[in-house]
């Protein structure tokens, strides 16, 4: 309990918290712990299937390729650490600064990849079969479950807030953050160029958010509150409110399409980075976004030496505003007629640019933008 005396509070925590795990990977391993019946595909149009899997993995039929998926023998529980610290105190106006640092760190994590991924060919400009080059010759994807990835936040957050007094309220907080992990997708996709080197995808998360900034508040108009009759009923009961929003955006990866380094994937390679390729805010256009420059195709046979997420998408700003009029028809009964703005200054907000190094018609161009300016009214009766 914090006494009311007090003007300046400092808290910190620190925990550790269990995830849960795929529901898919649990049903799997209600089997034998080394292989499962579970089997759907069949190569005729009959209803017998081409393959059982009840004699472990025979000799499929010709033509035919299964694609397994396994978990972890030794499976392990993903945990995340968090830990923060901040100090809060209370300025006059009936006012409170709330300072602090937030972390956390995954580790463990759910992360999915093609086991049956070729390695690269030894002599590039001579290349041999990808079918020869797989670990599992066999079996097309061979996709693996396991608790490889690993995460990190740290994160100064400030708020400032001013509680409800003489009919004025706002809340403000302001963020500066830094994320990065090896996959942000909810599936756990393999969005990897290489598992080879799975170190390779560390880098920024998909949803990180640099600088956030948002503001929200309301004031009741302090008007006619000495009238009465029809008068006060027009004058009195007016209200504002309003909410700002502005960020940074967040990160994506360039693209290359098909498989240029010959490894039997045809999803998630990268190009060649010979420069940062993120330009200044006021050299980015609709259609050059990015330095596309400096992006380039990698040689056949080799993997592209660009990182993960290393471009930074547009940001985004709005302000959305409202006007409400209340009316006290009966002490039990209120009507309040609405009207808002949401994105009130129509401001341009675009998607992100085209990602293919193999698209050059579009890598870099934005060709969309989200919502303009919408205004709705509405009516509200409380009794």
């Amino acid at each position: 309990m914090v006494h009311a005396c007090l003007v300046t509070v400092l808290r910190g925590g620190f925990g550790v918290f269990y995830e849960n795990t795929k529901g898919d990977e649990l049903n799997f391993r209600q089997h034998h712990p080394d292989k499962t019946q579970l089997f759907d595909p069949s190569i005729d149009t009959s209803t017998v299937p081409a393959l059982f899997m009840k004699d472990a993995y025979p000799i499929p039929p010709a033509g035919f390729n299964p694609d397994p998926f396994t978990v972890d023998a030794h499976d392990r529980w993903p945990y995340v650490l968090q830990w923060n610290m901040n100090i809060q105190h209370r300025l006059k106006g009936n006012m409170i600064l709330e300072v602090g640092y937030v972390g956390s760190h995954g580790n463990k994590l759910s992360k999915r990849w093609n086991l049956n991924q070729a390695r690269l060919d030894t002599d590039p400009l001579h290349p041999t079969p990808v079918s020869s080059r797989v670990p599992f010759p066999r079996f097309g994807t061979v996709l693996g479950s396991f608790k490889a990835g690993i995460s990190n936040y740290n994160a100064l957050q400030v708020r400032l807030e001013r509680s409800f007094q003489h009919g004025f309220y706002f809340v403000s907080g302001y963020t500066y953050s830094r994320c990065q992990d090896m996959d942000s997708s909810a599936s756990f996709a393999a969005d990897n160029q290489n598992i080879y080197d799975l170190k390779g995808d560390y880098g920024l998360c998909g949803f990180q958010i640099k600088n956030r900034f948002n503001v929200s508040g309301g004031w009741e108009l302090p008007i006619g509150n000495n009238l009465k009759g029809v008068p006060a009923a027009f004058v009195k009961g007016w209200q504002l409110n309003s909410i700002v929003q502005l960020q940074d955006g967040s990160p994506f990866t360039p693209r290359v399409s098909g498989d240029p380094a010959r490894v039997g994937r045809r999803y998630y390679a990268r190009p060649d980075r010979t420069c940062d390729g993120n330009l200044p805010g006021d050299q980015q256009t609709v259609s050059r976004f990015f330095d596309t420059g400096c992006f380039v195709q990698a040689l056949p046979g080799t993997f592209g030496n660009s990182g993960r997420n290393v471009l930074l998408g547009p940001g985004f700003k709005s302000v959305d505003f409202s006007i409400f009029k209340n009316f006290q028809v009966t002490e039990g009964l209120r009507i309040q007629f609405r009207t808002e703005l949401f994105n009130a200054f129509n401001f341009s907000n675009y998607d992100g640019p085209g990602v293919s190094v193999s698209s050059p018609a579009t890598f870099g161009v934005i060709t969309s933008e989200k919502d303009a300016r919408e205004v709705q009214f509405g009516l509200r009766i409380t009794f």
